[in-house]
């Protein structure tokens, strides 16, 4: 999934500014929904490339974060380095985002292109970073002093549907949305946790692909 870049130059981040947008449209949002402000999925072939050199991952990090919300005449040329950089990703760095993740000092960005990475990698570790994400509860953890709730929902609603993106790790990655099922009672995230075995089933489409039939659903009867 792609990040949508723009020219949105208000003080607060990207991802607040788009939670607020999509208040406005009175649904709470899925950070992998492809009709959001942040994230638009493309599913094709790529050929990952390794980041360059010069950069470690914590400047690599940086930079791209810096880039959410501004313009760029590549989108698909940003996003393919989003997945060069998480399939070059070793246990440490899945480590240091999982803390980026739950630190109350990572602001909305930081967290959002974290759990995009973990989403995208294909180290097994990342199931269990992914199902603690989803599993968190903000009045426990130090989400709650930088995100609203509904912000942190977004993110766990993220964590979920990232599961569904690692065919390689189908089985350990039903095992956890089961582990998950039982351990929430949470309408939204049973909801998303449901769409996702489904998926993984091969009983429905991904979530994503739900979510955008649905909105367009919406969107012709408007018309």
């Amino acid at each position: 999934m792609g990040f949508f870049w723009n020219n949105n130059n208000q003080s607060e981040s990207n991802f607040k500014s788009t939670i607020q947008n999509q208040e406005a449209k009175n649904y709470v949002p899925s950070l992998n929904d492809p009709n959001t402000d942040i994230l638009k999925h493309k599913k094709k072939e790529q050929t990952l490339t390794t980041p360059s050199d010069q950069f470690s991952f914590q400047e690599h990090f940086n930079r791209i974060t810096k880039s959410i919300g501004t313009i760029t005449e590549n989108p698909e040329e940003a996003d393919l380095e989003i997945s060069n950089l998480a399939m070059t990703l070793d246990r440490t760095q899945l480590n240091e985002l999982y803390t980026k993740v739950i630190s109350k000092y990572s602001n909305g960005d930081e967290k959002l292109l974290a759990v995009e990475l973990l989403s995208r990698s294909s180290l097994p570790e990342t199931i269990e970073h992914l199902k603690n994400i989803a599993s968190s509860s903000a009045s426990e953890s130090s989400y709650d002093s930088s995100l609203t709730q509904q912000e942190f929902q977004s993110l766990q609603v993220s964590a979920i549907e990232g599961l569904t993106q690692k065919p390689q790790l189908k089985h350990e990655a039903k095992l956890a949305l089961n582990s998950l099922s039982q351990s929430t009672d949470n309408t939204l995230l049973l909801d998303r946790i449901k769409r996702a075995q489904a998926a993984l089933d091969g009983r429905a489409p991904s979530p994503e692909a739900q979510d955008k039939a649905a909105l367009e659903q919406v969107l012709k009867i408007q018309k």
